[in-house]
């Protein structure tokens, strides 16, 4: 997928709640969205809009990363992967 190497060459950083920098590999997202559905076409049409949108950043806060991955499934209508997401997810964090 280019969008995942568009993303890789970015070096785009993730700023973890500790305060420390980890690299973001676009692996990681598939990984986190396949502990939620086993079903391809939602795995690649929400990978692919939210690694659109992480291209404009080069730093991204964790919470703020996984806000865009919960609003996005939200947005593709992708309901209950979106609460199971964010049951796991976010909303210890908040």
């Amino acid at each position: 997928m280019d969008l995942a190497k568009s993303i890789t060459d970015a070096k785009l950083r993730v700023i973890k709640n500790d305060g420390t920098l980890i690299e973001f590999h676009p692996d990681q997202l598939r990984a986190a969205l396949s502990e939620f559905t086993n079903n391809p076409d939602v795995i690649k049409r929400s990978e692919v809009l939210i690694l659109t949108q992480l291209l404009s950043y080069s730093e991204i806060k964790q919470f703020d990363l996984k806000c865009i991955v919960y609003r996005t499934l939200r947005q593709l209508r992708y309901s209950k992967v979106a609460n199971q997401y964010y049951r796991k997810k976010l909303a210890h964090e908040l």
